[in-house]
């Protein structure tokens, strides 16, 4: 459609400079012939002299006359077709519209179209038009009278209506039809289409334009303005408009006699009295090169909100005597006057809106005010809607349901009630409302509407296929509504007849089908290509409305259903690759299966896993291969070429360069064709020229699997590569190859002549079976070692990575890269700092290097004598001074300590003693595990770093079974009875509780142990011992002592003293939350506990409720604080830090408590192998900043509670990117290669997977400074990036690549451009390295 319509413009603009019309957009602007012509219609000047279209050079010539744009002529030339329809709507833009305002030209002339035809609302330009309806009522804007019945159009009558306007536009305005009304009157418009074809109506030299413009000029000449002749230059000093609202009876304000003051005023004084937005700003409208399109749209607002002027009219064109003087505003009416809207509005007849106007004689403040009533016959009363038009005039509209007077009153304003006579309407007007098909021995339900006639007598009848009538039971549902209850059998199609007061209506009989869903067959093809004409058959659907929707990935397709032979057709656009889901309606069911499914693959181009290629593992004398996919590219040749990059040696043979093209077709037998054509490596002197072999492969559809052996490419120094070609039972094609030496080579992929997307591809071999290390295999700890790796012959230019792993297994780090020495040689340095055997492993682009893991023995310096010793070392108390000595063994030097706690480092004081020894002292501030480094002259001494463990033992204490507090003894021993200590070490520190018993005789006494709690049995009556121990240490006080009785003794004793009571329970609670607490009588003897609770006389959070016993025990009554709810799910949570962040870079958010009450707030985040270090920061104001340190990145959880609540969106998903690493950028392509200007391609990719998240900068500065850079990805993820410049000339051009600041390998890049290849081939031999490095720019950002 869109083509259609933009080709029908080129033709008509064609036509008008006397050109032939061209047949397709595809072709005719190939050889620029007819792109040139139209170029000089729309601009109106000669652009120079036409080249004969003989060859490609000469087609470019001509279009490159038209365009200034190599890149897009190469587009036109190769007939590209989206990018040749957005050339020729651009030129629409420019030359039919005249774009020239920032404001897109679709919202301008959506503007002007709803100020002309205000009553019909448009807000697009697509399903508003379907109807002809508005295109009617714009016809009659342009001239009243051209369409003056348009109110009385039929909206079902779409594509008649659109005909007839389409006919009688070109008729009275000679509007070229260049869309047909199939097309406008169509669901599926197309929205430029129809914006193209209505410009016809508001275009400068337009109907539209003409109507508007008398308006403004008859405004004017009411105030003695003399008329203007445009939208631009007349208006853009203001006195035109200041003039239009004076006429209007609101002349602006003015305190400054300038353009811009005037304009400004103007839209203020607009606004306030008549709430006209203004469309330009004022700078705008006072430009030059003002745009017509704003201008007019905004005068048409001021006509759609004013009153014509009183007074005879006068038209641009006519002459007229201007007065010297304006006349005097006339007079304002006293009173408010109420009349019918006879402009927007048809005669008033039921059904059908009624429109009526109020002036007021004074602007009113309070609209709410101002009410509406309407009163009808049979007590009716329509709901009126007011709309303000201005200030002191508004629309009151109703729809009247019946025949004869209606009463329109408005209180709040001095107006009479208006009666308004509704005249009967016609039998054309009752609406009959009947389903979309009949149900088998189902009563299916219609409407009759017959309001607009005052109802009557109705009859109806059902006539079945076989020809027998059956009455239709009528029930009346309300005053002229009416029921009808059709009930059909067979299936087939039925009439049914209407008749009221014995008069059949227009629309009778209506045709009904009996719908027989089951027998409706859906066939859709399993399997299209794009681009492919693609639609889904539904079977036996005939006679009712079948209706369908299509989507894909959750978007809406276009589709639209035609009929066949009875049957149906689904048509819908496969133009992206996916699973295309049918949605198909039958009547007003959906019918059974749906939706269907149709797989729609990408027919573009040929295929190749991209990832795939660039994740080859190429060693030398190891096969690698890789697949091409052409299944779905259909016909063509396939050629690849394998290319080595890297120099030759003088004296060797020169490479051969081997192509393979295959062609697949579908009925052919395979035969292999050798032909030699010249190669395009460069030779030098003295070598024989290089042989290019070719072989041509056409296979069959069903030919089996084999294999042929082939020579596709040349080595770097000269040897040919055994490569094989292999068709795969699933179609593909396999390449593969066996490469012999290391070295850099390009893989071009080549389809019908175009190149494979991702092509061409840089290869590089690796042998790491040569790679050499020399090393010291005895080291010394705390000395740097060096690692010198020798890559002659394995692959010079591949990553090098060496890692070292220590004695203890943790990987060394750093180990630093030093600069390169020789030729092939890299070299690596690191510390050992323990002895023992560390381990090298070497890694050439990711594989492993033959003859690892290499040893190094690290041992410690022969003069190391310096020790360390004390219980500092290995133990200590929380919050209590400990320390330890170190013994220089009478050495001089420095001594170094560092205490690390868990999350912080201890203060720690060096004292020197008297015999040379040094006592150092810390106070541990946290439980956990320290680390004590101590060095002597910068070594660590032996045993450093030294681990002692920090307890707090005061922390330990018994919660049930011990003694009371303050003392020792254990109560409620009794023999043959276990007896079961609880103990609380979560604040004590990382140990373990343990005990032992000792019996009356010395005996030990079994315990078991339980976590934080132990239990014994007493054997035999006596005083037993208890020694309990924590992290194997004896808790403060020695042992406890009990004495333990037989069951009779104490069975007499029961002391109430003794019992204990513990737990949160007694001190606090929370509304709706349990609350608990603990009574111990294990000592007390036997008795049974008793509790009581009383509530204080006011019930709210924060009372003191009392809990008591029947004996009150100690400290008995409790007094319990009650507190308020507290509510996770009031907790708000913002910031990118909860969704997002960078590794190694603080990531925060925000936490809100304020609405939740009081509580606990917590945080923890886990990563996929370690946690992350969270930080709650208090403002003071019950808000939290929570900082997140993660330790690694990928995808982490966040969970965030509130009194053990998870708050809203908790447990958030963090994703942590990489950091930026510029090192792991990969630049190739032509583009950053030497080359000639007029075959230079300057395409070159970055791909930036692995290097974390980052901003992709490319700058690049030519023989005459900076300029653009294009940069594009193929989706929103793609790491990928495919960058694009345009040299116009031959020079040095630099290229700036960085990866958030720093520049990737390589950068900065120097390309080198020359006019002919020999003088590329001369520089290329004083220069044997290629492109270097060097340059600045301007250019284009990419994030990620």
């Amino acid at each position: 459609m869109q083509a259609n319509t933009f080709l029908n413009w080129v033709n008509q603009n064609l036509s008008t400079a006397g050109k032939e019309p061209i047949d397709t957009l595809v072709t005719g602007f190939a050889d620029g012939t007819k792109l040139v012509p139209l170029v000089e219609a729309l601009q109106g000047r000669k652009l120079g002299r036409l080249n004969k279209p003989l060859t490609e050079h000469h087609r470019l010539e001509n279009i490159n006359m038209a365009l200034q744009a190599l890149a897009e002529d190469n587009d036109i030339v190769k007939e590209n077709v989206k990018l040749i329809l957005g050339l020729v709507w651009h030129m629409i833009l420019k030359y039919q519209i005249g774009k020239t305002s920032k404001i897109p030209s679709k919202k301008l002339m959506l503007y002007w179209v709803q100020a002309v035809i205000p009553s019909l609302n448009i807000t697009n330009f697509t399903t508003d038009w379907n109807s002809g309806i508005a295109l009617h009522a714009l016809l009659d804007y342009c001239e009243p009278g051209t369409s003056a019945n348009w109110r009385q159009l039929h909206r079902d009558n779409g594509l008649a209506n659109c005909r007839s306007a389409m006919v009688l536009a070109k008729a009275k305005f000679n509007v070229p039809q260049i869309m047909q009304p199939e097309d406008l009157s169509s669901a599926h418009v197309d929205e430029l289409s129809a914006m193209t074809y209505l410009s016809y109506f508001m275009n400068q030299e337009s109907p539209g334009h003409a109507a508007t413009l008398r308006w403004a000029n008859r405004m004017l000449a009411s105030v003695g303005r003399q008329p203007v002749d445009n939208f631009t230059t007349d208006w853009v000093n203001g006195d035109a408009l200041c003039c239009l609202l004076r006429a209007m009876g609101a002349p602006p304000e003015l305190s400054a006699d300038t353009p811009k003051h005037r304009v400004e005023r103007c839209f203020e004084r607009a606004n306030s009295e008549f709430r006209v937005e203004h469309v330009l700003t004022p700078d705008e409208f006072t430009n030059q090169d003002v745009d017509y399109l704003g201008v007019m749209a905004y005068v048409a607002r001021l006509e759609r909100a004013c009153p014509e002027p009183s007074g005879d009219v006068i038209d641009a064109g006519q002459s007229m005597n201007i007065p010297t003087s304006p006349p005097p505003p006339p007079p304002q009416a006293q009173r408010a006057r109420l009349r019918l809207d006879s402009e927007e509005f048809g005669p008033p007849t039921p059904n059908q809106p009624v429109g009526l106007l109020l002036d007021l004689p004074r602007p009113v403040d309070d609209k709410s005010a101002v009410v509406a009533e309407v009163e009808g016959p049979r007590n009716s009363r329509p709901q009126p809607h007011l709309t303000w038009l201005t200030d002191s005039r508004l629309r009151v509209e109703f729809t009247p349901v019946w025949t004869g007077r209606h009463s329109v009153s408005v209180s709040g304003a001095d107006a009479e009630p208006l009666p308004v006579e509704v005249n009967p309407g016609s039998p054309h007007d009752v609406r009959l409302e009947v389903p979309s098909g009949l149900r088998s021995s189902r009563v299916t339900e219609a409407r009759l509407d017959a309001r607009c006639l005052g109802g009557g007598d109705v009859r109806a009848e059902l006539r079945s296929p076989a020809g027998r009538a059956n009455d239709v039971p009528v029930s009346e549902i309300a005053p002229g509504l009416y029921g009808l209850r059709l009930l059909g059998s067979d299936p087939g199609e039925w009439q049914l007849r209407v008749w009221i007061d014995n008069e059949e209506l227009p629309s009778s009989p209506v045709t009904l089908v009996l719908l027989d869903s089951a027998s409706v067959a859906v066939e859709a093809p399993n399997s299209v290509v794009t681009g492919q004409d693609t639609h889904v058959l539904v079977r036996h659907a005939a006679g009712a409305k079948l209706s369908a929707q299509v989507s894909l990935d959750g978007e809406t397709v276009p589709c639209f259903v035609e009929d066949s032979d009875g049957d149906r057709k689904i048509h819908f656009p496969p133009n992206r690759p996916g699973l295309y889901l049918i949605t198909i309606n039958y009547g007003d069911e959906e019918l059974r299966g749906s939706p269907f499914s149709v797989q729609v693959r990408n027919q573009e181009e040929a295929s190749v896993d991209v990832a795939a290629i660039k994740a080859l593992t190429l060693r030398c004398n190891r096969d690698a291969s890789f697949a091409v996919n052409t299944s779905n590219a259909g016909p063509g040749e396939l050629e690849v070429r394998i290319l080595a990059t890297s120099n030759i040696a003088p004296n060797q043979q020169p490479p051969t360069s081997h192509q393979t093209n295959i062609t697949p077709t579908p009925h052919q037998t395979s035969n292999i064709q050798h032909r030699t054509k010249p190669a395009t490596s460069n030779i030098a002197p003295n070598q024989q020229p290089p042989t290019s072999h070719q072989t041509n492969i056409t296979p069959t559809s069903h030919q089996t699997s084999n294999l042929q052996h082939l020579n596709l490419s040349a080595g770097p120094s000269g040897s040919q590569v055994a490569s094989r070609l292999r068709r795969r039972d699933n179609g593909e094609m396999e390449v593969s190859f066996l490469p012999e030496e290391a070295g850099q080579y390009n893989l071009e992929l080549m389809y019908a002549g175009r190149q494979v997307r991702g092509s061409p591809f840089s290869l590089l071999i690796l042998d790491p079976s040569r790679v050499r290390l020399a090393y010291d295999a005895s080291i010394e700890v705390g000395k740097p070692t060096r690692v010198r790796v020798d890559l002659d012959g394995a692959g010079e230019s591949a990553p090098l990575a060496l890692q070292v792993t220590s004695p203890s297994g943790r990987e060394v780090s750093p180990v630093r890269e030093l600069p390169e020495g020789s030729t092939g040689e890299r070299q690596f340095e690191y510390t050992p700092e323990e002895a023992g055997r560390y381990q090298l492993d070497l890694k050439l682009g990711g594989l492993v290097v033959d003859g690892g893991p290499y040893v190094q023995e690290a041992s410690q310096p022969a003069l190391e004598t310096t020790t360390a010793y004390g219980e500092g070392l290995t133990a200590a108390q929380l919050q209590r001074p400990t320390h330890f000595f170190v013994d220089p063994k009478g050495q001089k030097g420095d001594l170094f300590v560092q205490v690390d706690g868990p999350t912080s480092i201890s203060a720690c004081n060096i004292e020197p003693q008297a015999n040379g020894h040094y006592r150092v002292s810390y106070t541990p501030e946290e439980v956990g595990h320290y680390s004590v480094q101590v060095h002597w002259n910068g070594r660590a001494v032996h045993g450093s770093p030294f681990s002692p463990l920090v307890l707090d033992l005061g922390a330990v204490r018994c919660v049930s079974g011990g003694p009371p507090p303050g003392q020792q003894a254990i109560p409620g021993l009794v023999v043959g009875r276990q007896h079961r200590m609880v103990y609380e070490t979560a604040m004590a520190g990382p140990g373990r509780l343990s005990a032992e018993v000792e019996g009356p005789r010395g005996e030990s006494v079994s315990c078991v142990m339980r976590g934080d709690s132990f239990a014994f049995t007493p054997v035999a009556p006596g005083e037993h011992a208890v020694r309990v121990r924590f992290g194997d240490r004896p808790l403060p006080g020695g042992a406890m002592r009990g004495i333990a009785e037989t069951e009779a003794v104490a069975a007499t004793a029961a002391d109430h003293t003794k019992v204990i009571l513990s737990g949160r329970g007694l001190k606090e609670a929370r509304v709706n939350e349990e609350a608990a607490f603990l009574i111990d009588g294990s000592q007390a003897g036997r008795g049974q506990p008793a509790v009581r609770l009383s509530m204080a006389s006011v019930t709210a959070p924060g009372d003191s409720h009392a809990a008591d016993v029947e004996r009150p025990l100690r400290g008995s009554p409790f007094h319990v604080t009650v507190h308020g709810p507290s509510e996770a799910s009031r907790i708000v949570c913002s910031g990118e830090g909860l969704h997002q962040g960078v590794l190694g870079q603080e990531i925060k958010s925000l936490i809100d408590t304020r609405r939740a009450g009081p509580g606990d707030l917590t945080a923890r985040c886990v990563g996929p192998t370690k946690p992350a270090y969270c930080e709650l920061y208090d403002h003071q104001n019950n808000t939290y900043t929570l900082s997140i340190k993660p330790q690694e990145s990928g995808k982490h959880e966040l969970i965030i509670e509130y009194n053990g609540d998870q708050v809203p969106g908790s447990p958030f998903n963090l994703r942590v990117a990489a950091a930026p690493d510029a090192s792991r950028v990969h630049v190739y392509g032509p583009g950053v290669e030497h080359g000639v200007l007029d075959t230079f391609q300057s395409r070159f990719v970055c791909e930036t997977k692995g290097a974390g998240a980052g901003q992709l900068t490319v700058r690049i500065r030519g023989p005459r400074g900076a300029f653009r850079v294009e940069m594009e990805r193929e989706y929103q993820k793609d790491r990928t990036i495919i960058c694009r410049y345009d040299p116009c000339e031959p020079g040095e051009y630099q290229l700036h690549i960085k990866w958030s600041g720093s520049h990737v390998p390589g950068s900065p890049f120097v390309v080198n451009i020359f006019k002919t290849a020999a003088e590329l081939a001369a520089y290329l031999e004083r220069h044997p390295q290629g492109a270097g490095g060097g340059g600045h720019s301007n250019g284009a950002i990419f994030d990620f």
